[in-house]
């Protein structure tokens, strides 16, 4: 693999932007050389996502042990959490947050896929993507009886500039569930599984008017592609990619 010390990438051909005011994100991933055991097919290193298990401290622990604090009510202060490796009994709640995603993105009329799409698509021979999931145990499930709270989808790409590359199609953590660190930790995992491939860095969009989210990629030093190099993510489907296709 050739080396760069450039840290500059070119705009991914992302496969989907969510409203076509998304802006193209990334990291980079610390280069390191590879020995020829550590040269592993993706297929195979999604297969070292093992189950993390985590705990979640918020500030109402630190509140309490105060005396001058303010008395709390009784909610859960500790939230155990872990992330695994997604699995085809799970597409029924990735399809469901995926949904949920799109609506608070308000784009679910752009959503086309089903469960069965996802099952086809990422648990075949030959997937196009990856999953990973955000679980916690039974005592901490929603009123509706979900355990499964996050997840993220993942697939692996090519800069013609640096090389291997991970992009981070989907990163969602229900709305009652965040703010523990769980969806830092799934994009910690995503990052890992990238580093582990190989690739020198970490790409995904993110619409413009998500505030909150912008920042927090920020926080863990992304930058933002679109305001730095100028590229913009560019989309062409149904009958225009009909007749792109044509001869």
């Amino acid at each position: 693999m050739e080396k760069s010390e450039s840290t500059a990438d070119k705009a991914l051909r992302a496969l989907q932007a969510a409203n076509g005011k998304s802006r193209i994100s990334a990291v980079d991933l610390t280069p390191r050389p590879m020995a020829a055991e550590e040269r592993r097919d993706s297929r195979d290193v999604s297969r070292l996502v093992d189950t993390f298990r985590y705990r979640s401290s918020s500030c109402i622990d630190r509140c309490r042990s105060s005396p001058s604090s303010p008395r709390r009510s009784p909610e859960p202060t500790n939230m155990d959490f872990s992330i695994r490796a997604a699995n085809v009994d799970d597409c029924k709640d990735i399809a469901r947050m995926l949904m949920e995603l799109a609506e608070y993105e308000k784009v679910t009329d752009k959503v086309k896929i089903s469960q069965k799409d996802l099952e086809q698509d990422g648990f075949s021979k030959n997937p196009f993507f990856h999953g990973i999931v955000a679980e916690v145990p039974e005592q901490h499930k929603t009123k509706e009886g979900h355990t499964k709270i996050g997840y993220a989808l993942y697939f692996y790409s090519y800069s013609s500039w640096v090389g291997r590359a991970i992009y981070m199609e989907d990163l969602y953590v229900m709305p009652e569930f965040r703010g523990k660190g769980i969806g830092k930790a799934l994009m910690s995992k995503v990052a890992q599984l990238g580093l582990a491939a190989g690739c020198r860095q970490l790409n995904f969009t993110v619409v413009d008017w998500n505030k909150s989210s912008l920042d927090f990629y920020f926080s863990q030093g992304c930058f933002d592609f679109t305001d730095k190099m100028g590229y913009h993510v560019m989309h062409c489907e149904g009958e225009e990619l009909e007749r792109l296709a044509q001869p």
